[in-house]
């Protein structure tokens, strides 16, 4: 039975998010909020996820572009930052591939998504170059978004990669590669 590359990324992703918020449930008493992420920065956990459920192979971009049905062009970037911010090392060569930089116990999900993402301007007034609220001066609704967005990013923090691949999404994902 061959899956439709969207249904695979709904059961990777659903995954995810369930395995980080029943950790965060066990570790701490509050919630992170939803806050969207990059197409990149996703990609580049998808990525991570997916070499620590195969750790003692190397791993081609062309693997991962048909796992995953991205464009093999878009992931080469995605793992160029990967390897800039050292949670990925490449090996040239006809044998060669990628594979995690450390253990995944070592890599959590904020610091990835701290790396991956361009920034945290979730309104106009983070931007000082293009603000233009009439507000700014007054408003106080920065500084309650300052402080939800680092809690969102201390909440993930408390989760590694190690964390979110449970044996479970690993034995998914090799299902997953096997259809």
């Amino acid at each position: 039975m061959n899956l439709p590359s969207y249904v695979k990324i709904c059961i990777l992703n659903t995954y995810l998010i369930h395995v980080s918020l029943k950790h965060l449930e066990k570790n701490t008493r509050y919630d992170i909020g939803i806050m969207q992420l990059t197409r990149h920065t996703d990609y580049s956990l998808r990525v991570l996820m997916y070499l620590a459920a195969n750790p003692s192979q190397l791993v081609t971009v062309a693997e991962l572009a048909d796992f995953y049905h991205i464009s093999r062009n878009h992931l080469v970037k995605v793992v160029q930052g990967l390897v800039e911010h050292g949670f990925v090392e490449t090996i040239r060569g006809k044998h060669g591939g990628m594979q995690l930089a450390r253990e995944s116990n070592r890599i959590s999900i904020g610091m990835v998504v701290r790396r991956m993402e361009n920034h945290f301007n979730i309104v106009e007034c983070f931007d000082a170059d293009n603000d233009v609220c009439v507000l700014t001066d007054v408003c106080k609704l920065k500084g309650i978004l300052t402080h939800a967005t680092e809690n969102y990013l201390k909440g993930l923090d408390k989760i590694s990669l190690a964390d979110v691949n449970k044996p479970q999404l690993r034995q998914q994902m090799v299902k997953l590669q096997n259809i």
